[in-house]
């Protein structure tokens, strides 16, 4: 019976994110749209960008909806006593917690694949040699940024701090994560820093196992950085979750990097 109304609390905060606008701007309107214009000019611009497309277009779809989507109607939720709510009528604070981030998980793995198979036929993008390598990486990519989402909306106490929050890590993961320039044409400086975003290794791994591509490390590298991130982060998430408002201090707002320590590990490989 529990698993039951737990299956219902994940169907009802699915089809809420498709009512809610800003949700379903993040989630779908704002990746598919950022292909189109994007797809359109960037193989004319810059030849090469075509054979990394696909990846990037499908992990702007991950970004989008889980850090920029998600910790925004957590906080909104707490600030209104639905939490609270939640609490009063018997919902496990876990599944309070983690349903919102698991819809969008499921959210971000179908408009990732929307997207990558518009960038395909629209604009010729180089298609994955194994989709199911794609698909799994691009999961675990989920899984990661997902977490990172829901931490954030758990210890932001505002809609503004949250916006802070991802666009920290949504800003930095455009210009250096790889999506716009390649990880091996940053200066050697640089590439250290840009091995604490999560979409550098999602990157290099989509090269790796989806296009069999050479990679600066190993792809088990990768795929433990992203994946510790993940585990890291909604262990934070969940033990820090709270149904009360309350303001802000700063080391919650710390426990944010904290995560992205598997990250930073990986960097040390370099």
């Amino acid at each position: 019976m529990k698993v039951w109304a737990l299956v219902e609390h994940l169907r009802a905060d699915w089809r809420s994110a498709l009512r809610n606008p800003s949700q379903l701007m993040m989630a779908y309107l704002f990746p598919l749209g950022f292909a189109l214009v994007l797809g359109g000019v960037m193989p004319e611009l810059n030849p090469p960008f075509r054979a990394s497309m696909v990846s990037a277009f499908a992990l702007v779809a991950v970004i989008a909806g889980a850090l920029l989507g998600l910790p925004g109607p957590m906080v909104e939720a707490r600030m209104t006593g639905v939490l609270r709510g939640f609490r009063v009528v018997g919902v496990p604070d876990a599944a309070a917690a983690g349903v919102p981030g698991v819809s969008a998980l499921l959210h971000a793995l179908v408009a990732s694949s929307l997207v990558a198979v518009a960038t395909v036929a629209l604009f010729r993008g180089e298609a994955p040699v194994h989709p199911g390598g794609f698909v799994g990486v691009v999961a675990l990519t989920a899984f990661a940024l997902t977490g990172l989402g829901t931490l954030i909306g758990v210890v932001a106490t505002s809609a503004r701090a949250t916006m802070l929050f991802a666009q920290a890590l949504f800003l930095p993961s455009m210009m250096l994560g790889g999506m716009m320039v390649p990880f091996a044409a940053l200066p050697a400086k640089v590439r250290p820093a840009a091995l604490w975003l999560p979409t550098t290794h999602a990157m290099q791994l989509l090269d790796a196992v989806a296009f069999g591509r050479a990679t600066a490390l190993p792809a088990q590298v990768h795929a433990a950085a992203l994946a510790g991130t993940g585990l890291v982060a909604w262990a934070l998430a969940l033990w820090l979750f709270d149904t009360e408002p309350r303001e802000q201090k700063a080391w919650r707002g710390a426990v944010v990097f904290l995560a992205l320590a598997p990250l930073g590990a990986a960097s040390l490989a370099t």
